[in-house]
């Protein structure tokens, strides 16, 4: 084990210089930031789970849940951006040992741009009513034009047009290796990829409609085979994002039959190209221009659109529990609900990393770290469950009371 991946309680930590602002507040007062905490209708909420479990596995195939039509954040208890948003002034350094903090931070950043995504197309086409009301199988393929739609929107603003134009870390002087979260693009290697599309930037308002269309449809005009046998970057960028594209589609139309009671072994091709309905182009020219104001700009531009969150989608609780899809902490008595229904096989990793996050991580206790370390694997369900309920149960001062059974776990 590494010790030094255990999260401590580092609020006594502070930055050498007193009285001068510290990397954590520089953070706070960046117009990202802001629009998160200042927007009436996005929360950040504090799952009962336990950071460790995060940290330690890096291979997880869990993230810590996602719904974005929740217009809620999830984050550990006691993970490092709960830490820094306990005290801003704590000493970034100290708090991203390993380099833990930036990434994390970043994801807070890309799923409030999910919100933001989500309820400014609820807004700009309120019949849809995408993320609530009434789920109608008919239009899954138009929820999952606009849940990919999102994921542009969250990659174009996060990492093309903030991460990429800075290096965050070295102006918060804290030794971050940490760049970009989802993309391998880089603003400096823009003349390498002008050479085979002479006009080609990322830094402009129509560049997010280049981006929503490649993530439906898989076509990126401008670049040809010769760019990507030639040049090797250009290759690595747009092969990787061609991959992203493939598995967003596969993900969101997966989440959407899940929502709308569809059974899995009555799929389609899952990441086979959406088409873009005929509204599509207005709303993709209108998000990419709030887009830009809000990220170049530092304009909030807050949807008019928002619902209480038990509004939101809820999937019809029956057949094998999908645990992809479901927090176990949502109901009520797990064991009762697993022996009833019992579990979708191709669910158990997401159930098991669910079930051993809920407990807490025996720090400083080698022979159990060995043990759990063994279960974060294991095939044999009965042994996983058992173990689990051998750790004492995760239970955080600031955690939400509420669990709500919808969230995305796929990572």
């Amino acid at each position: 084990m590494n010790d030094l991946l255990e999260v401590r309680d580092l609020r006594s930590a502070r930055s050498p210089e007193e009285g001068a602002q510290s990397a954590g507040e520089q953070l706070l007062s960046l117009s990202a930031t802001r629009h998160i905490l200042e927007d009436p209708h996005t929360r950040i909420v504090r799952r009962a789970i336990d950071a460790n479990w995060l940290y330690e596995a890096r291979n997880s195939k869990t993230s810590a849940g996602w719904n974005p039509f929740r217009g809620e954040i999830y984050i550990a208890d006691n993970s490092v951006v709960g830490q820094w948003l306990d005290d801003p002034a704590i000493d970034l350094r100290v708090l991203n040992e390993n380099d833990l903090f930036l990434p994390e931070f970043a994801f807070l950043l890309h799923d409030y741009l999910h919100v933001f995504g989500a309820r400014t197309i609820a807004e700009l086409r309120p019949e849809l009513e995408f993320g609530h009301g009434e789920l109608d199988p008919a239009r899954l393929e138009e929820h999952a034009f606009v849940l990919v739609v999102t994921e542009a929107v969250a990659t174009v603003g996060l990492d093309y047009w903030d991460l990429c134009c800075r290096n965050l870390g070295r102006e918060l002087d804290i030794g971050s290796a940490f760049a970009r979260l989802t993309v391998s693009y880089q603003t400096s290697l823009e003349p390498e990829y002008r050479r085979y599309c002479e006009d080609f930037t990322a830094q402009t308002p129509d560049f997010f409609g280049l981006i929503a269309r490649f993530y439906c449809t898989g076509a990126f005009p401008g670049f040809d085979g010769e760019a990507l046998r030639r040049s090797p970057v250009t290759l690595g960028w747009l092969r990787h994002e061609l991959l992203y594209g493939g598995s967003q589609r596969r993900y969101s139309r997966q989440w959407l039959n899940h929502l709308a009671g569809i059974q899995p072994d009555q799929l389609g091709a899952l990441d086979a190209p959406i088409e873009i309905p005929d509204w599509g182009e207005a709303v993709i020219k209108e998000l990419g221009a709030r887009l830009w104001a809000k990220v170049k700009q530092g304009d909030a531009c807050t949807p008019a659109a928002h619902w209480d969150p038990e509004r939101a989608w809820r999937a019809p609780q029956r057949g094998p529990i999908d645990f992809r899809f479901t927090n176990l902490a949502g109901f009520e008595d797990l064991d009762v609900e697993i022996e009833r229904r019992g579990v979708l096989e191709t669910s158990r990793a997401q159930w098991r990393e669910q079930l051993l996050r809920s407990r807490r991580y025996p720090i400083g206790d080698r022979d159990a770290i060995a043990a759990v370390s063994a279960l974060a694997h294991s095939q044999d369900h009965a042994v996983v469950a058992w173990a689990a309920k051998q750790l004492p149960a995760y239970v955080g001062a600031k955690r939400s009371e509420h669990e709500p059974l919808d969230m995305f776990f796929l990572k």
